[in-house]
């Protein structure tokens, strides 16, 4: 007969260091049981998933030519300007609650002056900084236009959409006399030499397009179909057509452009 071993019991110190008796009997199939090693899990073969290429846009994704050195003023005199309408409307209905001797009459002259004047100011400050351009750039012609220069210029409408145009030439720029701008295009008969910038006759050719920045969408667009000019030995002429609304002014600071020559 084997013979009986006695148990002690060993105090264990718990954190409020009141001693309580623990069985090694009690412990002794958890120390005894047998440990089993878990197998990792095995990783399939690695799958590499290719991330489509962004499709380029019409422009390359370079530095701007030319940058508006009061793009961000006339940006935030836009933003000030329709805040203060804004807020001509919004105060309008208290000018009828305020306690003074005023009949009705005299408050409904009061809201209309205000909203009025507000109106006039922020309808100037759109008309004058619409021509304005934030960035011009020159886009590189394909080779089989060569002697062309495209140009995008962007500007800002007074509710802060952004407007692309796309113009297919400098030449066909001039000045303008509209005030505060400096550039327009030209929307008369206009008139190459056959050959020069690959053009020939009965081509069409986008001579400026407008859209949205921010939706893609097309806002205006002139073309011109070139034909035979009898007035003029080996030339060609052609008459704009026009559909929508082309952006046609531009207030750029010409000493900064110096690649582009307006006559």
């Amino acid at each position: 007969m084997a013979p009986t071993v006695a148990m002690r019991s060993i105090p264990v110190l718990c954190a409020r260091s009141m001693s309580v008796p623990i069985s090694v009997s009690a412990l002794r199939p958890a120390l005894l049981a047998p440990v089993v090693l878990s197998r990792a899990p095995t990783l399939g073969p690695l799958s590499i998933r290719h991330l489509s290429t962004p499709t380029p846009s019409s422009s390359p994704a370079t530095e701007p030519t030319y940058t508006g050195p009061l793009a961000t003023s006339f940006a935030r005199l836009k933003v000030f300007s329709l805040s203060s309408i804004g807020l001509a409307f919004a105060l309008s209905p208290f000018i009828y609650l305020l306690p003074a001797a005023l009949p009705t009459s005299a408050r409904s002259f009061l809201i209309v002056s205000a909203i009025g004047l507000s109106g006039i100011s922020t309808s100037m400050i759109g008309w004058c900084g619409r021509p304005y351009v934030s960035t011009l750039n020159l886009i590189p012609p394909p080779k089989a236009q060569a002697g062309r220069q495209p140009v995008e210029l962007e500007n800002m409408t007074l509710f802060m959409r952004k407007l692309r145009t796309h113009v297919a030439d400098t030449r066909w720029f001039r000045p303008t006399s509209r005030p505060l701008a400096v550039w327009e295009i030209r929307d008369d008969m206009l008139r190459v030499g056959e050959g020069e910038g690959g053009r020939t006759a009965g081509e069409e050719e986008v001579v400026a397009e407008t859209w949205e920045i921010k939706t893609g969408k097309s806002v205006g667009r002139w073309t011109v179909v070139w034909e035979k000019d009898p007035e003029m030995q080996g030339g060609l002429k052609g008459e704009v057509k026009k559909e929508g609304k082309v952006e046609r002014y531009f207030n750029v600071h010409e000493v900064m452009v110096p690649e582009i020559t307006i006559s």
